[in-house]
């Protein structure tokens, strides 16, 4: 019977190190993903959109260009099918829409938006506190080829978005899928410009 006993307690301990030496390798190879996204200075790609509403039957498609400068400044223009923009600098987001009408907001009040704004920001400077500060974080993969999964913790943001996926290659930003937890569902495809 004791040999049993240690048979299993042998098992166990080794189950369990096997789970630490996983959980430490992934957090290794999340750390050298995001070393690398942080040596970028700035990024400027073009993308295309895909949104999937549930309502409708057709998803909607648009494309346009965006431009990363670090520490914080994203901007991102919507060319077709309407022209709109979005800026980001510090804390203060400015929308520019079709009609050329400027509204500017402080990221600040809002919460959900602040959060969606430090998904791309934590993720594009490489900021591990900012994203565990907003999101439960999963990686996968290695520098070569990598998803990162955020999930919201805060509960106002958990009622507008379920989890947002962000595939990479290296130090570059393949995809962002993001879930809306009404079923919607975006993919922004993105494309370097060298």
């Amino acid at each position: 019977m004791i040999s049993m006993v240690k048979y299993f307690t042998f098992i166990l301990l080794l189950l369990i190190s096997y789970v630490v030496h996983a959980e430490a390798t992934a957090n290794s190879k999340f750390d050298q993903v995001l070393a690398e996204l942080s040596k970028v200075s700035e990024r400027q790609a073009r993308f295309k959109e895909t949104r999937q509403i549930s309502f409708l039957t057709d998803a909607l498609h648009s494309k346009g260009k965006l431009l990363y400068k670090r520490p914080d400044y994203i901007y991102k223009e919507t060319t077709s099918p309407t022209r709109e923009s979005y800026e980001v600098k510090n804390a203060l987001l400015t929308a520019t829409t079709s009609n050329g009408e400027r509204h500017e907001l402080l990221l600040n009040n809002y919460p959900v938006l602040e959060s969606f704004v430090n998904a791309y920001r934590g993720v594009l400077a490489g900021d591990k506190a900012l994203l565990l500060y907003y999101y439960d974080v999963d990686f996968s993969g290695n520098r070569q080829s990598w998803v990162i999964t955020l999930t919201p913790k805060d509960e106002e943001a958990q009622l507008h978005v379920e989890k947002m996926s962000v595939t990479g290659k290296h130090n570059h930003l393949v995809k962002i899928t993001t879930y809306e937890t009404g079923g919607d569902v975006t993919i922004m495809d993105i494309f370097d410009i060298q």
